[in-house]
């Protein structure tokens, strides 16, 4: 996965969704732990943050098998 990893990284745009994708999971998480936060509140981020990190894992595997093809 480092490998499918690093070239994501190179596509300039892949790089800048997948740093959009780390942001907003780290806000999200932020929120999370706050004591203020309402449980329906937590739950919307626990399923917010699952969508994110099928994003993230369905845009790097597409990428490492556009670049496994391309061989």
């Amino acid at each position: 996965m480092n490998r499918q990893l690093w070239a994501a990284l190179e596509d300039v745009h892949l790089h800048s969704r997948l740093a959009n994708i780390a942001k907003r999971h780290v806000k999200l998480v932020l929120e999370f732990g706050e004591g203020s936060t309402p449980i329906t509140r937590r739950e919307a981020i626990k399923d917010e943050i699952q969508q994110l990190r099928h994003e993230r894992d369905t845009l790097i595997e597409s990428t490492a098998s556009s670049l496994s093809n391309s061989k």
